[in-house]
């Protein structure tokens, strides 16, 4: 029932559909807060809400054993994540475009199946949980858009973080050194911690990330050389749009199984990189095509490696607005498939 022009408040009865496993209510203009939800129900397993005009405190989720995938993104939900609102079952979780503000509740680490976590575009303070990293299924993770600070720390075992694909803290109050060992997240095909307070160099560590397809680190405040070995990154990749696996019993079913765009949100990466000036939104197909670096508007110095160059299936480069010194290096004639490159407001 979703893309329709339903308004007025969710009708209670929805919840007594004894054998109902999937709802889908998004793009509508529906108000209000959910009803009683304090019966629960059993079966329902998928639950999506966004884009609507839902207002209020979260309910407890926990009456729903069964509910795997809940969306609930872009309305206008307020208040504070309190603990214990949601099953740990979870596979995916998207808050994102809300309200909500106070802290991330560190029971958001016991979700040991949850393979995305949404929480973008809120108003959410106090440190990131470093017990996220050590999730062992999580493969996107957004936290961009609020007000995040402190030091980001991870826990040096991170034998379970092998699965991250999309990193986003953008747009925070984040500080200090930008751990080393997030060389360790082999997977990762996007890093996106632009809009920060990062003040370290950039770590060498970040060239272990061979599937590495867009890394934006720009608008902090890091300083010291361009490591030459960024070069190492393939940018030839196919890493975004996999699917992302439901749990269903003893059963495994792929999302597209679900039918229609549900879960289109949350089977896709997605992301938003500037380039041209101009900031566009990547997701799926689109975003596989896509490979960028920006690491404009910081406090780098020295030359340009000309290793860089190297990077022939780069689409885009953006090292503007730096203490950058020396002359343009030669093999930037070997990066082919570049279609914006800005070296502006540097010494160079």
């Amino acid at each position: 029932m979703s893309n329709n022009e339903f308004n007025g408040d969710i009708p209670s009865s929805l919840y007594d559909m004894k054998f109902l496993s999937h709802l889908s209510l998004s793009d509508n203009q529906l108000s209000g807060g959910f009803g009683n939800l304090s019966k629960g129900h059993a079966r329902l397993s998928f639950l999506a809400l966004s884009n609507n005009k839902l207002e209020g405190e979260l309910p407890s989720f926990y009456g729903f054993p069964s509910l795997d995938i809940l969306e609930l993104q872009e309305n206008n939900f307020s208040g504070t994540l309190r603990p214990n609102l949601f099953n740990p079952i979870l596979d995916a979780l998207n808050l994102g475009s809300n309200s909500l503000q106070g802290l991330i509740p560190k029971d958001f680490c016991e979700f040991y199946i949850l393979q995305l976590l949404d929480l973008s575009d809120n108003t959410l303070n106090g440190s990131v949980p470093s017990c996220l990293f050590n999730l062992a299924n999580i493969e996107f993770l957004y936290l961009n858009h609020n007000i995040l600070r402190g030091h980001i720390t991870c826990a040096s075992d991170l034998e379970y973080t092998n699965a991250l694909e999309v990193l986003n803290l953008s747009h925070n109050n984040l500080s200090g050194e930008i751990p080393t060992v997030i060389g360790n997240f082999t997977s990762l095909s996007a890093l996106i911690l632009k809009g920060n307070q990062f003040n370290s160099s950039i770590p060498i560590e970040l060239c272990k990330l061979n599937e590495l397809g867009i890394l934006d680190l720009s608008d902090n405040r890091l300083s010291g050389p361009i490591p030459s070995c960024l070069s190492n990154f393939a940018f030839a990749f196919e890493g975004f749009g996999g699917k992302v696996e439901i749990s269903e019993g003893s059963q495994n079913q792929m999302v597209e199984k679900m039918g229609n765009t549900y879960f289109n949100a949350f089977a896709e990466g997605q992301v938003d990189f500037t380039t041209k000036r101009m900031s566009y939104f990547y997701k799926g197909e689109v975003l596989s095509l896509m490979s960028g670096i920006d690491l404009s508007c910081n406090k780098l110095e020295g030359e340009i490696p000309s290793r860089i160059g190297n990077l022939s299936h780069l689409h885009a480069l953006n090292l503007s607005h730096n203490n950058l010194w020396g002359s343009i290096p030669t093999t930037f004639s070997n990066m082919k498939n570049v279609e914006s490159l800005d070296l502006s407001y540097n010494h160079l």
